[in-house]
């Protein structure tokens, strides 16, 4: 069972320059605001959520200036189940209702190798 589900378009790119971890440690940190790529350096910021490499990534993709991260809830949510939350669980993380996590699942599709909890009403 991967513990990320395969991303969805609004964060596609963003997961193939940092990579499944960095890219969701940065979305559950700074989404919905802007963060500022600055020169890569260990005090950042920047650094600090996505790593040295995943910093001078950034910084070579986008330049120095500020970022807009993606709220990605979608994402989020299938990341969540992923790793093996339910319904529920996966709703609280990402900050929405349980009727958006089963329009996430009925849009994108359940992750591949995760049953939702036997007690969440079918979807």
């Amino acid at each position: 069972m991967s513990a990320f589900a395969p991303p969805t378009e609004d964060v596609q790119k963003l997961v193939e320059l940092l990579g499944e971890a960095a890219a969701l440690r940065l979305i559950e940190a700074r989404g919905g605001t802007r963060i500022y790529v600055a020169d890569p350096t260990p005090e950042t910021e920047l650094t600090q959520l996505v790593g040295l490499d995943g910093a001078a990534a950034m910084h070579d993709r986008y330049g120095r200036g500020w970022y807009r991260v993606p709220v990605a809830r979608p994402w989020r949510v299938l990341c969540y189940i992923a790793q093996g939350a339910n319904r529920t669980q996966a709703a609280l993380k990402a900050v929405c209702h349980e009727n958006t996590v089963d329009d996430i699942i009925r849009r994108y599709g359940r992750p591949a190798g995760n049953q939702l909890d036997l007690f969440d009403k079918a979807i």
